[in-house]
């Protein structure tokens, strides 16, 4: 049989007929039309700005499809030819064959805190999506960032003359320079321990150029509270420069060393440190004051005047009142203070004025057990302590028990996965009942109030939910079978 031309033409040019075998061409490169990086509010090539210069920029591109856009910064000390790049977040993740994007930076690179000059550029770069693209990159005109960073010396004021500072004492820290554009780092160092002294640490903020930076600021660390003089020094940082001020003396010639706070009921008894105490059981609070030297010194203690210390431990009394709760919360934590000298200390214990403590399903006096039939009437009960009583009439009533019904149904949920903070429970009714001696009940009448049963057995399961105030409490289920 006599070959066809199209199967004869197929053959010669993949096996035998002496010519360059067939590749597929390669595809057409990605291309643009623009692509740039421009700076904005005048700034133009070799411009010198100072360190926290805003410096605003626009890329604009439109070409090939495109993907991941963004500006780096690239800084270069000038005197050295070090460098430094500065990357950024993306500008547009999205695939697009245009965009105008603006972009800014704020000249704040660490290496600012050193006097001397630094060209920056910012370069933006984007990635064509067609396969084995390299990304395309564009730099905006280059500015130079003149800093004249330094650091020459810290100050403490506010001292004593001519006698230590009395512990406590507010003192101004103060560091002078040059170019101060950010924070300068404070610690103290113990001339005495040749170590710094623990959490004393802060810093005098700055968010542009300054020559002098100052802060109110109170040397007390509980490493320094004992009654003896300590000798101090205050060190100043920005970037590698560091300064220390003048030493200086601290005095302490008393302290609070502890403050412990017991619980006394009615009977003079002290209660044992529950977590939450019942108020409904408490008379005061007896606060002991201990210290050192304290005796005869002026002492603060939350809740009263200055009490001047009758001896270096002492007792004071604080009677706890309904009134320190938050409306409508059934919890308070009560902290107290004792400062002299200044230091403090303190102690603490939570206070509860009520609690609902149960809540559960009733028929004919008795918790209910087993099935309860369509029509039957059940009570809805909830049971605590120290809730006040419904007062007021009809709907201006007060402190009333909100209770709510639901009929269980975790049928509703159709994700196939948990849903731990969703009730997909259907609700049946809801309404409010008084509260009389810290109990609210209310009857309901059941019923079967299920979705169709296609296999015709089953029953509702229902349970309530009961708040009183602040707190809430749900009930176990009853069943009311299917009729």
């Amino acid at each position: 049989m006599r070959a066809s031309p199209a199967w004869w033409l197929s053959w010669c040019v993949f096996a035998a007929c002496g010519g360059e075998p067939y590749t597929t061409p390669p595809p057409t490169p990605a291309t643009y039309e623009t692509f740039t990086i421009t700076l904005e509010d005048g700034v133009v090539e070799g411009q010198e700005v100072r360190p926290m210069a805003l410096l605003r920029a626009r890329v604009v591109y439109k070409g090939d499809l495109a993907r991941n856009l963004k500006v780096d910064v690239t800084i270069t000390d000038v005197a050295t030819g070090e460098a430094v790049q500065v990357p950024s977040g993306l500008l547009g993740a999205g695939d697009a064959t245009t965009f105008n994007q603006p972009d800014s930076w704020v000249a704040s690179h660490e290496w600012f805190k050193k006097a001397g000059r630094y060209e920056v550029v910012l370069t933006a770069s984007i990635l064509a999506t067609l396969r084995g693209s390299t990304p395309w990159t564009v730099s905006a005109p280059k500015v130079v960032v003149v800093s004249s960073a330094r650091l020459d010396s810290v100050t403490v004021s506010g001292l004593a003359v001519g006698a230590p500072t009395l512990y406590g004492t507010g003192l101004t820290v103060s560091a002078q320079g040059e170019d101060l554009w950010d924070d300068v780092a404070l610690k103290v160092d113990n001339l005495d321990t040749s170590l710094p002294v623990p959490g004393l640490t802060g810093a005098l903020a700055s968010d542009a150029p300054a020559t002098t930076l100052s802060s109110q600021w109170e040397v007390n660390s509980r490493s320094l509270e004992k009654v003896g003089v300590h000798r101090l020094q205050v060190v100043a940082r920005f970037g590698a420069m560091e300064v220390k001020s003048e030493p200086f003396s601290i005095e302490v010639t008393h302290t609070v060393d502890q403050v412990v706070l017991r619980v006394r009921d009615a009977n003079d008894t002290f209660l044992g440190g529950e977590p939450s105490t019942r108020m409904d059981r408490v008379k005061d609070f007896v606060l002991t004051i201990t210290g050192t030297n304290l005796a005869g010194h002026d002492v603060f203690i939350t809740g009263g005047p200055l009490v001047t210390a009758p001896a270096d431990s002492f007792d004071v009394v604080r009677v706890p009142s309904v009134d320190d709760f938050e409306d409508g919360k059934g919890t308070h934590q009560y902290q107290y203070y004792a400062q002299s000298g200044g230091i403090v200390r303190s102690a603490d214990v939570g206070m509860r004025r009520w609690r609902l403590e149960s809540c559960g399903w009733y028929k004919d006096g008795a918790p209910v057990s087993g099935p309860v039939m369509a029509d039957t009437t059940v009570m809805m009960r909830a049971t605590g302590w120290g809730f006040p009583d419904t007062s007021g009439i009809l709907v201006f009533k007060v402190n009333q028990a909100e209770f709510k019904i639901w009929e269980r149904d975790d049928g509703q949920n159709d994700t196939n996965l948990p849903q731990p903070f969703v009730n997909n429970d259907d609700e049946v009714d809801a309404w409010k009942a008084d509260v009389v001696s810290s109990v609210s009940e209310d009857d309901w009448r059941a019923r079967f109030d299920e979705e169709p049963d296609f296999l015709g057995f089953g029953g509702a399961e229902y349970y309530f939910e009961v708040r009183i105030q602040d707190e809430k409490c749900t009930s176990g289920e009853i069943v009311v079978p299917s009729p």
